[in-house]
C-alpha cells in the first residue's frame, strides 16, 4: 500500500463542495435549478442510509430583494459546512 504524507493547506486541491460557512458568500447559494438536483441527491443519500431528510424553507414577499439578500447572508453565516443552501423559488431560500 502507498501512504502519502499529509499535504499542507496550500497544497490541497480546491474542493467544489461548499466552502466553510465563514468563507461562503451569496455566490455559494445554489440557483433554483441546480438546488433541485442537490435536493434529489441529498434525499437519495438520506434514504440509502436510513436517515431523516430535513428541508427548511424561508419565504419572503416576492420582490423584496434587500431582505432576500440579508436572509441569505444570515443563513450562510449560521449554517454548518455540510448544509446546502439554495433558492427554492424566486422568494424562498432553502436549507
Amino acid at each position: 500500500m502507498f501512504f502519502s504524507t499529509p499535504r499542507s493547506r496550500e497544497e490541497r486541491p480546491q474542493s467544489t463542495v461548499a466552502a466553510p460557512a465563514s468563507t461562503r458568500d451569496l455566490h455559494s447559494v445554489y440557483p433554483a435549478e441546480v438546488f433541485r438536483n442537490v435536493l434529489r441527491r441529498e434525499r437519495a443519500r438520506a434514504e440509502r442510509n436510513g436517515q431523516l431528510f430535513s428541508l427548511v424553507l424561508f419565504q419572503l414577499p416576492k420582490g423584496d430583494l434587500k431582505s432576500l439578500r440579508r436572509l441569505a447572508r444570515m443563513a450562510l453565516k449560521r449554517s454548518r459546512e455540510t448544509d446546502e443552501l439554495g433558492w427554492f423559488d424566486d422568494a424562498t431560500l432553502a436549507a
